[in-house]
């Protein structure tokens, strides 16, 4: 009995696994076909479309002509042919590609994409609407990034900055630290899809802001636009700051834009306890004044931090007329160790660049 019940339980696994096997080939076939379905569609709609397409930008002819005969069951696969010029085309020929969407019904079919429950189609209709700017769709775009799905957090996100909707920033930042595994490099890049004007709506978050991560962002962003109204706040930030990671973004800040008003507060930073901190403010101090501090420099080549030491060989031979020389002399210093080593190399690396 024992022995028949093994048997028949063996029996049914083995053909549950059969079906199972069966289903899923069948599944894998039903997914090959219907690909295979869309690939022809696609291919059919370019054949008869793509001419006009062209033909539409290079004439002044009004973008609903277009769009009212192409079938509308056939307006995804005209989007996704746009998607790869909208990516990659600036100017005049964007402007045109953009007005086949917010000017004609495509905006309207988008919208009622986005305002749908799948979430392909809102990914898919939020590039679009934040790309050629339907401004219809910024609120359903703030509606769509309360979902608590990261996904559609960040298109929906993006699609916002891209049509300026600086109202939707206190809401996009809201709802950024919900995600504990959304690194900060994802709000920058939605924040830097704004226009420069979001350096003005920084200045006023950060005032107030604590947290560290979200404060090294925004000075990041601060830099990518090389925003040097900033300068007067940021260098009351790193006057009053101790955290690393705020000090260092600072100086990256001041060497881009290079505000000179801050060198008093760089040099001090030479001395500073962090050698990632003595190793940047070397880089920046030169772009802020490379005459006054040589001799200050020099002395970092004696440092016990490779990488600060490191700069400093390297602001000498960048900056400094007689630094080559200087590094020359302490190159073959027997009782400088590292730091002969460190000036060889570059010696060595300057013969290379300059093809000696």
């Amino acid at each position: 009995m024992y022995q028949d019940n093994i048997y028949h339980f063996i029996i049914v696994t083995i053909l549950l696994l059969l079906i199972s096997s069966y289903i899923l080939i069948g599944f894998v076939i039903f997914l090959r076909i219907i690909n295979k379905y869309r690939i022809k569609q696609k291919t059919l709609f370019l054949n008869n479309w793509e001419s006009f397409i062209f033909s539409f930008l290079e004439n002044e002819s009004d973008p609903k002509d277009l769009i009212n005969r192409i079938p509308k069951r056939k307006f995804k696969y005209l989007l996704e042919y746009l998607k790869e010029f909208l990516l990659s085309l600036k100017g005049e020929d964007f402007n045109k590609l953009t007005s086949l969407i917010n000017k004609t019904i495509l905006s309207d079919y988008l919208l009622k994409k986005l305002n749908s429950k799948n979430k392909k189609n809102i990914i898919f209709s939020s590039f679009f609407a934040g790309v050629s700017g339907i401004e219809k769709a910024e609120q359903l775009l703030k509606e769509k990034i309360r979902i608590h799905n990261q996904q559609i957090f960040f298109n929906c996100s993006v699609a916002l900055a891209k049509i300026n909707s600086f109202s939707s920033l206190e809401l996009i930042l809201h709802e950024f630290i919900k995600y504990n595994n959304l690194g900060n490099d994802y709000l920058l890049l939605i924040l830097t899809e704004y226009d420069a004007k979001i350096c003005d709506e920084i200045l006023k978050i950060l005032v107030e802001e604590k947290s560290t991560s979200l404060v090294t962002t925004f000075l990041r962003v601060l830099r990518y636009y090389k925003y040097r109204g900033a300068g007067p706040f940021v260098l009351q930030i790193i006057v009053y700051t101790h955290t690393k990671e705020i000090i260092l973004e600072c100086l990256k800040f001041f060497e881009e834009i290079r505000y000179e008003p801050a060198t008093s507060a760089v040099s001090r930073l030479l001395e500073h306890k962090f050698p990632e901190i003595r190793s940047q403010a070397i880089k920046t101090i030169c772009k802020l004044d490379n005459k006054s501090f040589e001799e200050k420099i020099f002395t970092k080549l004696l440092d016990d931090v490779y990488d600060v030491q490191y700069q400093a060989g390297l602001a000498m031979i960048d900056y400094y007329g007689d630094g080559e020389s200087r590094l020359e002399e302490l190159a073959y210093s027997i009782q400088k160790g590292n730091s002969s080593a460190i000036s060889r190399m570059l010696l060595s690396e300057k013969k290379v660049r300059d093809g000696k």
